[in-house]
């Protein structure tokens, strides 16, 4: 009787039992069913941060709503074409990147247009020479980069009168030694020194018609 009795005990519970959970699955799932959708959510939003922009060309843009920046992402990561504007449209900055970093040849531009400054890059570093020039696309300054920074090697230094005409010019290599050259407006030169590699120099001064006339080296 005890085992008749206790099999029939089981038998109801289980009886009882198995209804109560499903109907308390059935209640649940709506409720599961917002809990997964959440985490998708969540997860995707990870992931973006993560791997960062989707492929393709993102622009953002001034509030007076022109282009500023424009870019290509490739695999998340910056890869193509990327350029920034001033807010009138014309370009102020343009540079390749490949893999997040910038290489070749960086491009500045005056806001009339007008080239600035060129630099090479490699890997994100300014490695190469850097060419400078004024508004009216006149180079002013050229030097020699490595790992970002001036390495002082070889260096060119230019000025100009409000003409155009070239004023002043300077060239040093640490290997080979230099010049200055200073110009009277009419293009005759009126101080010519020679650098030698140890820094040591000699003057030779000139009048506006091209007549020698010392070789004395002005005060430092």
């Amino acid at each position: 009787m005890r085992k008749i009795t206790f099999g029939i005990t089981i038998a109801q519970s289980r009886s009882s039992a198995t209804p109560n959970i499903g109907l308390a699955c059935r209640e649940k799932m709506p409720k599961c069913r917002k809990v997964f959708a959440l985490c998708y959510i969540i997860v995707f939003f990870l992931c973006s941060s993560a791997f960062g922009q989707e492929d393709g060309v993102n622009r953002e843009y001034y509030d007076s709503g022109g282009v500023h920046y424009e870019r290509t992402f490739k695999n998340g990561q910056k890869d193509g074409q990327a350029r920034e504007y001033y807010e009138d449209g014309t370009v102020k900055r343009e540079v390749i990147y490949v893999k997040d970093k910038r290489q070749g040849v960086l491009t500045e531009y005056h806001p009339n247009g007008v080239l600035r400054t060129t630099i090479e890059y490699i890997d994100d570093f300014a490695n190469g020479v850097v060419d400078r020039y004024d508004e009216k696309g006149r180079l002013r300054h050229s030097s020699i980069y490595e790992n970002d920074k001036p390495n002082n090697k070889e260096v060119k230094q230019f000025d100009y009168f409000d003409g155009g005409q070239l004023k002043y010019e300077y060239y040093f290599n640490e290997d080979e030694g230099g010049y200055s050259k200073t110009y009277y407006e009419n293009g005759q030169v009126s101080l010519d020194i020679i650098i030698d590699w140890l820094g040591l120099y000699e003057c030779k001064n000139y009048d506006k018609e091209g007549n020698f006339i010392s070789d004395e080296c002005p005060e430092e």
